[in-house]
């Protein structure tokens, strides 16, 4: 124990000069200020993490906690000092190297060295890096200080909650520790073996534009550093070989072999010059670098592009939302043989008959992005039906796909087009189409936005105007994933109580519903927009699943809503029940009997849903009171309601 108190002082103390001597950064440079602010943050807040992790060791009852969790307090404290440490050690051989920096160019120069190189080392983007390890210290923060006394500010999630977060986040990092793969990602495909003559590696023949800057994605830099060669891009590959009609390859004749050109490794060719409208030449089929085949003709008709007015869309669509309701919500392309007969939950949930939620986020910063590689065909099959679709700004679409036979799930995001449904190749008007497996993927609220990642990088983020719209979205990715082959285990940040949620409430509550097995009922606040909502989930050790969700902020003021019908059942009335089961079913449930497991739980339910409906009260009479009030004349001027 003394060992690790010695380091714990050791490495407190570089994380404090590290972010004493990043911050200067964001004034040097000031096009990278928002990740360089960020990575600074970061690196302060995981000193202070830290700092109060050594105060809570010299408690005498720490001795209790750590017999208890011994492993996982050593594998997530060992974690982020290895990462500080390796920081450190970065950027000190950065500046040793290139010396101090003194001007715009060589503050460039150095930061763009440690991105680099820590993402070469880490395999991972910095800022997910350290937000993962700051995550993983803040909950071990959080559980050493509720079983202590000592709970830390804003800490609102029950200790088991935590406990489970904790060991599943230990069991991460000691999996990446022996080389395994993240749980979800599945075995690395193994490297593909090429016989016969030296061929290049292929080209992506329509290249993706590199990761925005904004969201943490380490840049491009346009320069060489000392030691390597500047990089030119390989030869494009030789076209396929001819085929007939039939798809048949033509006979073979003999070919002298001394004639065959033999490919140069040495031999460079000259950089790719951008392209301009003066030199973009058309495309023809079987040229290196082109489409081989004819686009297959649609499988369904084009829709019309929806006219963007209607949603209140104002703004240019490469500005940030302005409005409220930017979001477009487009209705499903295709019905699934689970639900045929009806529209789709989500679809429902935006017509007419969707919930009176007002919480708005209004103006955000996120601007919708999808960095994953451009593809000519997204590979989708016959059995792929989507599920539902969601528009935003900057002309992007974001498509979830459901396997009928298999149950994958494929999320395909696109930037332009008509937004129809379509086969999978690339169409008219799309400027830019990815596809990925969702188990690969796991899913972040920041804010108003939602961010899908990689284990190694941002894939897309994408904004919302509403809590609603939100909730809905995060938890149907969640339902669908979990019921994927492969699924992975929930990360931290995709538990039903997240950072931006306020937890008011939690009980188990059993019923009929799946042979008997229990609940947790919880029920979430919106820090952002004082929204309310109630769920319920299944929680094991290591899985947490919602099941259904409801929204109550405007039923809570509504007489009689809740009542008590004995010991332990209650019933809500007029509750419109959003289910993320098989059939992602939506419905407005007259009567919705809650039955706790304990009856002690259902006063304090009870009391609750008072307090929140007291304060909405509140607020409802001090928006009236406003708006009612009369306007003060300006000053120097007389009204004629108060003087002849």
């Amino acid at each position: 124990m003394s060992d690790l108190l010695r380091e714990l002082s050791k490495v407190t103390n570089i994380a404090k000069e590290l972010a004493d001597v990043l911050f200067p950064f964001r004034d040097a440079v000031p096009e990278s200020s928002i990740i360089v602010t960020d990575i600074a943050a970061t690196v302060f807040l995981i000193e202070k993490s830290l700092k109060k992790f050594s105060d809570l060791c010299y408690d005498p009852q720490y001795g209790a906690v750590d017999k208890r969790l011994h492993e996982e307090i050593r594998t997530i404290v060992t974690h982020s000092f290895r990462s500080v440490k390796e920081l450190d050690r970065i950027y000190h051989q950065c500046i040793s190297r290139r010396g101090t920096p003194v001007s715009l160019r060589s503050h460039k120069k150095i930061l763009g060295d440690i991105l680099t190189v820590f993402e070469d080392w880490s395999g991972s983007n910095i800022l997910i890096w350290l937000r993962r390890d700051l995550n993983n210290l803040e909950n071990l923060v959080s559980y050493i200080g509720l079983k202590l006394n000592k709970p830390p500010k804003n800490a609102t999630c029950d200790p088991e909650n935590l406990l489970r977060k904790i060991r599943s986040q230990a069991y991460d990092l000691e999996r990446e520790a022996q080389g395994s793969p993240p749980r979800g990602c599945g075995p690395t495909r193994p490297p593909l073996v090429r016989t016969g003559s030296v061929l290049p590696p292929p080209v992506n023949p329509y290249p993706s534009p590199p990761a925005s800057f904004q969201y943490g994605s380490a840049p491009m830099r346009p320069y060489s550093t000392p030691g390597r060669s500047a990089y030119h891009p390989p030869p494009p590959l030789p076209p396929p070989p001819y085929k007939n009609h039939y798809g048949h390859p033509p006979p073979q004749m003999p070919i002298n072999q001394h004639q065959i050109p033999r490919y140069d490794p040495n031999q460079l060719t000259p950089p790719i010059s951008p392209v301009t409208p003066t030199n973009i030449t058309p495309v023809m089929l079987g040229n290196p670098g082109s489409p081989h085949r004819v686009p297959a003709p649609r499988r369904y008709s084009q829709t019309p592009a929806p006219d963007r007015s209607q949603w209140g869309m104002s703004t240019p669509p490469g500005t940030p939302p302005m409005e409220p309701r930017t979001t477009r919500h487009i209705g499903v392309g295709r019905t699934s043989s689970a639900v045929k007969g009806r529209r789709e939950w989500f679809a429902q949930v935006f017509d007419n008959n969707r919930p009176n939620v007002r919480g708005s986020f209004g103006e955000t910063m996120q601007v919708p992005t999808c960095f994953g590689a451009h593809m000519d065909d997204l590979g989708l099959a016959p059995d792929d039906i989507e599920v539902f679709r969601v528009g935003a700004d900057n002309d992007l679409t974001l498509r979830m796909f459901r396997n009928d036979r298999t149950s994958a799930v494929r999320v395909v995001c696109t930037t332009g087009g008509a937004g129809g449904s379509w086969t999978g190749a690339s169409e008219p008007g799309v400027k830019h189409q990815s596809a990925i497996d969702a188990t690969s993927l796991s899913v972040e609220r920041v804010g108003g936005a939602i961010r899908l990642s990689t284990p190694r990088y941002l894939w897309a983020v994408i904004n919302f105007a509403d809590y609603a719209s939100l909730t809905l979205f995060f938890h149907a990715f969640l339902g669908l994933r979990h019921r994927a082959p492969n699924a992975p285990l929930p990360v931290s940040s995709e538990s039903c109580h997240n950072e931006e949620e306020e937890f008011l409430f939690a009980a188990k509550i059993t019923g009929d519903f799946d042979n008997g097995r229990e609940q947790n009922l919880r029920m979430l606040k919106d820090k952002t927009s004082g929204e309310l909502r109630i769920d319920a989930a299944f929680v094991s050790q290591y899985d947490e699943v919602t099941v259904w969700t409801a929204f109550i902020t405007e039923q809570i003021t509504e007489h009689g809503w809740i009542k008590k019908l004995s010991r332990r059942r209650i019933v809500l009335h007029n509750v419109r029940q959003f289910s993320f089961d098989d059939d992602f079913e939506t419905k407005m449930v007259p009567k919705l009997m809650i039955k706790f497991k304990n009856e002690e739980d259902v006063v304090p339910f009870m009391k609750m849903i008072e307090k929140q409906r007291d304060l909405r009260m509140d607020l409802m009479r001090k928006k009236e009171g406003q708006r009612r009030s009369p306007t003060a004349p300006p000053p120097g001027q007389r009204s004629s309601r108060y003087f002849p």
